[in-house]
């Protein structure tokens, strides 16, 4: 019985995983912003591997890049299930939209901190030795 249990958990377990795929699926046919946020995820770890961030860095920027793409898809959830209950305008859905796009620009905006202190050391030490070489 108890062989059998754990076969249909794995089976739930797999189909749970493929309701999410499906999800993630969904989110990056219909919603620009998520293909906006996951190709600057991308030239971020692009950047990184680039520059060699150690691994706090790389683990900073992982936080801060999840947040911004969960944040983004809890935003379109919240703008869908808006619209979905009172399609026509009415002030208090639009002020749970422009809420949820508030945590949004939030995120972001601590992305770009993040992103800011780790690459902009390297940025400006990259600039110096152009200058260096260049002038000397």
């Amino acid at each position: 019985m108890q062989k059998r249990k754990s076969i249909l958990e794995h089976k739930k377990f797999i189909l749970s995983v493929r309701h999410a795929c499906r999800g993630v699926g969904i989110a990056f046919r219909e919603e620009q912003n998520i293909r906006i946020h996951a190709l600057c995820a991308l030239a971020v770890f692009a950047l990184a591997a680039l520059v060699k961030v150690n691994g706090f860095e790389f683990i900073m920027l992982s936080i801060s890049i999840t947040l911004v793409l969960v944040i983004e898809l809890v935003n379109s959830i919240v703008e869908r299930f808006s619209d979905m209950v009172k399609p026509q305008v009415s002030h208090l859905i639009a002020a749970v939209k422009d809420m949820s796009a508030a945590a949004v620009l939030i995120c972001s905006g601590n992305a770009v901190i993040v992103g800011s202190v780790i690459f902009f050391p390297r940025f400006f030490l990259f600039i110096q030795k152009i200058l260096f070489l260049g002038g000397g």
